[in-house]
């Protein structure tokens, strides 16, 4: 099921005339909304990215967490922008931590979910990225190959979430916190009977891997 964060920008990349470009130019896209992008001053202010939409029109701020590297930081901007203008989520301040910007299908609520979905598609065009992937392995070797400079300039943990996404492979990536499993993305091709949610907490526990499993340090 698409959410309405993909559709959206989806319709945002065709009017700006972004269908075929790779590496977008967001300080460009938010000065063109009257959005200035500006770093907190406090080095720890209780979320990762905020945006404060202007009350009286168009326009206002988004607010970064400092210390965030370039791919990383083009999400959360990103994802701030989803919020900006998907019009159910307009005129509300938002303040997203570290797991609105994870959040998936059934983990982390729909709007963040979808605020994503947004930022992944505006970020990492479907069928650009699927074109570019299918030429790799789905791994993480092909994950850092993607995020580079050169690429999309994401961060690896959106590159590698990215490719699971598009792939028309069956596989799944799976995120672990001390034994608990914080979020997990899944290809459309996934085959479902397998459990994966039990299985993570096998594998940080010691578990037997299945193949084609790795880790990467997101």
């Amino acid at each position: 099921m698409n959410s309405e964060g993909l559709r959206f920008a989806r319709r945002f990349r065709q009017a700006l005339e972004l269908r075929d470009v790779r590496q977008c130019d967001l300080t460009e896209i938010a000065a063109a909304d009257g959005i200035e992008v500006i770093d907190f001053d406090d080095p720890d202010p209780g979320c990762t990215a905020c945006l404060l939409p202007n009350p009286h029109g168009d326009g206002g701020a988004i607010f970064l967490k400092p210390g965030q590297n370039t791919g990383r930081r083009r999400f959360s901007i990103a994802h701030e922008l989803a919020h900006y203008h998907i019009p159910t989520h307009r005129r509300r301040d938002r303040r997203c931590k570290e797991s609105s910007l994870q959040a998936t299908r059934g983990f982390g609520g729909e709007v963040e979910w979808e605020a994503n979905s947004f930022a992944a598609e505006l970020l990492m065009p479907a069928k650009l990225f699927r074109a570019d992937a299918r030429e790799l392995d789905v791994s993480f070797e092909a994950a850092y190959q993607l995020m580079s400079p050169d690429g999309y300039s994401v961060s690896a943990t959106a590159a590698a979430r990215r490719i699971v996404q598009v792939s028309e492979e069956s596989c799944a990536l799976v995120a672990t916190r001390n034994g608990s499993v914080e979020w997990q993305e899944r290809s459309n091709f996934y085959y479902h009977g397998y459990p994966w949610t039990a299985y993570s907490r096998r594998y940080v526990g010691g578990g037997r891997d299945p193949p084609r499993v790795g880790q990467c340090p997101l």
